[in-house]
């Protein structure tokens, strides 16, 4: 009867870990879809004086010698606190895998009241952008809400959404698992992770002209971030 009981309380604490893993990857993607949106941008919108640029600054850019943004920060803790948990049930330690995901619920509480503040100035960006337009200004990279996905298409916007993106706790794993093999093929794994439907249909373009092995997010990378396979150790920022 004991037997039996602790393989129940087993069961239920791998379905609730699980469960718990999948609102984190839900919860990144969030944090993606949304910094997507604000790299598409023009920098002069970006950079005019307001709460919600400076909010989103914040958020979406990195900056030499500071650390990450806090909602990364955020990513980092509770990928790790899903494979310390993991761990624990791998040694029937439920105790210690019930404090870690504890821990982690906490963190992503926060991250999710974080993102919601943090939608609102990107919500704020768009309509400061549709009356830019609507009064005709003049964006000196033009009046198109795009991706700088290539340096050709606006090298310092280039290098602003690469510089993020390379941050992402998704992109680590996908690098340390040999998903992808250049910045370039992240970059465009970054852009596909996000479902369509999430995406601006000036973003969604950009699927159009990827490289057909990374043009697929339901692959086995998701696995990674998801299930068994995610490193309780990223790779470090170097």
């Amino acid at each position: 009867m004991a037997v039996q009981q602790r393989v129940a309380e087993l069961t239920c604490a791998r379905a609730e870990q699980e469960s718990f893993q999948r609102r984190v990857a839900m919860t990144e993607v969030k944090y993606l879809d949304l910094g997507l949106e604000y790299h598409a941008f023009p920098l002069q919108l970006r950079r005019t004086e307001g709460v919600a640029q400076a909010d989103c600054l914040s958020a979406f850019i990195m900056r030499e010698g500071a650390p990450a943004p806090d909602c990364i920060g955020f990513l980092n803790d509770l990928w790790e606190l899903c494979a310390t948990s993991r761990h624990h049930l791998e040694h029937y330690q439920l105790d210690a895998a019930g404090a870690a995901l504890s821990t982690a619920t906490e963190i992503l509480e926060a991250l999710d009241e974080q993102l919601v503040a943090v939608h609102m100035c990107v919500d704020t960006l768009h309509r400061q952008f549709s009356d830019m337009m609507d009064d005709n200004v003049d964006f000196a990279e033009g009046r198109e809400y795009r991706l700088a996905m290539l340096p050709d298409q606006g090298r310092e916007k280039h290098a602003l959404l690469r510089g993020w993106a390379m941050a992402l706790p998704h992109v680590r794993v996908l690098f340390r698992s040999g998903a992808v093999r250049s910045e370039d093929e992240a970059l465009s794994m970054v852009v596909c992770s996000v479902p369509p439907a999430c995406l601006p249909s000036g973003i969604a373009g950009v699927r159009g002209v990827l490289p057909a092995r990374v043009a697929h997010p339901n692959s086995d990378v998701g696995n990674d971030l998801q299930g068994e396979n995610m490193p309780t150790v990223f790779p470090d920022d170097s």
